[in-house]
């Protein structure tokens, strides 16, 4: 059975140590740093870049789940070298099964008018919610 492999973004922030093993090091040496890491928890890196700015290197790679993807980032930050900031990436097509997904979810309370209403859950009709929202129909958007 093939195993579904997830992408991910790592935001890198060299700490003085780190940007001092940089110096020394070369950039070389940490994407191959970067490759041997996500070889090793069953992954690769599709892109690694450095930058100006905040993060001083963002890192794409491809790894098994978020167990391999939180022990990147521990064992980064771990290091004392850099902190670690880790997003998991999704494809459109990804994001348009999200949003088909049939779910029930009521927003926190809100006032209008004064009233105290809920939001409306995600695809319900106004029959299925409280008595404080059908009074207040029409004086909020779902």
């Amino acid at each position: 059975m093939e195993t579904a492999i997830g992408k991910y973004l790592f935001e890198v922030s060299y700490t003085a140590q780190g940007a001092k093993g940089l110096l020394e090091g070369g950039g070389g040496k940490r994407r191959a740093a970067a490759e041997l890491a996500a070889k090793s928890v069953g992954g690769n890196i599709e892109s690694f870049y450095f930058a100006f700015g905040d993060a001083d290197a963002f890192v794409i790679a491809d790894v098994p789940d978020h167990a391999s993807a939180s022990a990147i980032s521990l064992a980064v930050s771990a290091s004392g070298g850099a902190h670690c900031k880790t997003i998991v990436l999704m494809t459109p097509e990804e994001v348009d099964q999200a949003s088909k997904k049939p779910l029930t979810y009521t927003g926190p309370l809100v006032s209008i008018g004064g009233t105290s209403i809920h939001r409306m859950p995600r695809f319900a009709s106004h029959d299925d919610c409280c008595d404080d929202c059908r009074r207040a129909d029409g004086l909020f958007t779902r």
